[in-house]
C-alpha cells in the first residue's frame, strides 16, 4: 500500500516539467509581444482619469516611461508570468518599489492593472482600492 502512490508521483514528475516549460514559453511569447514603443491611451487611478498620457518603451525586461515631451519620467524592470489563469506582472521601479499587477496583450493593445504601494495584486481588470489601470496602444 505504501508504494501505491509511486506510479502517480512518477507520472506527475514527468508532466510537471512540461507544464512549467509551456508556462515559460507563454511568458517568453508575451515578453516578445511587449517589446517596442506603446502610447498610453487610458490611465485611471482611484476613479481619476489621467489625460497626461505617457509613452512606454519596452526593451527586454526593462521599461522606460516618457512624458509627452519625451522626457524620461521612470525606469525599471518587469517580470511576467503568463502561465497563470490571470497573467501576472511584477513591476520594479528604479527606486526599488515593487508593484504587483495583472496584464493582457491583445494585438496592439496592452492592458495592465496594478497596485501602487500596498503590494496587493489585483484579481481582475477593474479599478479601485488603490489599483491603477493603464491601457497602451503599440506604436509603429
Amino acid at each position: 500500500m505504501k508504494y501505491a502512490a509511486f506510479p502517480v508521483l512518477a507520472i506527475l514528475s514527468l508532466c510537471i516539467p512540461s507544464v512549467l516549460a509551456a508556462g515559460d514559453d507563454a511568458t517568453r511569447q508575451d515578453l516578445d509581444k511587449m517589446q517596442g514603443t506603446w502610447l498610453g491611451v487610458y490611465h485611471e487611478t482611484d476613479g481619476k482619469i489621467d489625460t497626461n498620457y505617457s509613452t512606454l518603451v519596452v526593451e527586454g525586461a526593462n521599461y522606460t516611461l516618457k512624458d509627452k515631451e519625451g522626457k524620461v519620467t521612470g525606469k525599471g524592470t518587469h517580470k511576467l508570468d503568463a502561465a497563470r489563469r490571470v497573467k501576472t506582472i511584477d513591476i520594479t521601479t528604479s527606486d526599488g518599489r515593487v508593484m504587483k499587477g495583472i496584464y493582457e496583450i491583445k494585438g496592439d493593445i496592452y492592458i495592465a492593472v496594478y497596485s501602487r504601494d500596498d503590494g496587493v495584486r489585483p484579481t481582475d481588470f477593474s479599478v479601485g482600492n488603490g489599483a491603477r489601470v493603464m491601457i497602451w496602444r503599440r506604436q509603429p
